[in-house]
């Protein structure tokens, strides 16, 4: 898919990315896409006391998905 992508980007003249910037990336905990600020912001509505279903709600990702992101951050401490 990549090399789809690229060949596109050439044939419409656009220049390629050299590298993605550290803060655009997507960190993938446990098989959950979430970006760094999505991720702590998971954990902080948590740590708050909003319920998991109304976090993955409002971030929409699945419930499953949500407690993988929170799971991952149990393993880290």
């Amino acid at each position: 898919m990549l090399s789809v992508v690229i060949a596109e980007q050439k044939r419409r003249g656009k220049k390629l990315a050299a590298k993605i910037p550290q803060r655009r990336r997507v960190q993938v905990v446990a098989g959950v896409p979430l970006t760094q600020g999505k991720l702590n912001a998971v954990r902080a509505a948590f740590k708050a006391g909003v319920p998991p279903s109304r976090i993955a709600r409002q971030f929409g990702i699945s419930q499953s998905d949500l407690r993988k992101a929170l799971a991952s951050d149990i393993a880290k401490r």
